[in-house]
């Protein structure tokens, strides 16, 4: 059986293979460095969103830090055992 009648009797098999070779290749790219062209910046993020790991892309936005956290300011309530309350203030997030 030749190549051409082995992808035309397993398309499937064909389909995912390619699609793993494909994610395995966009997997082996290197993080773009803060520095980085616009171009190789976007063009990783492409390749990722395409092959499934927008994980992968994220992560590179939140190590650049072109998300940013407000910080939020969390107070919490608990009773005494005298029938008072005592407040705690927690403050997270925020650069």
């Amino acid at each position: 059986m030749g190549l051409i009648q082995s992808i035309q009797a397993h398309p499937t098999m064909w389909a995912l293979g390619a699609w793993y070779v494909f994610s395995a290749a966009v997997s082996s790219l290197p993080m773009p460095k803060p520095d980085a062209p616009d171009v190789y910046s976007w063009l990783f993020a492409f390749l990722h969103t395409l092959s499934g790991s927008i994980g992968r892309v994220m992560a590179m936005k939140y190590q650049q830090g072109a998300v940013d956290v407000p910080a939020v300011q969390i107070q919490t309530v608990h009773p005494t055992s005298d029938g008072g309350v005592q407040v705690t203030t927690t403050q997270t997030g925020g650069k």
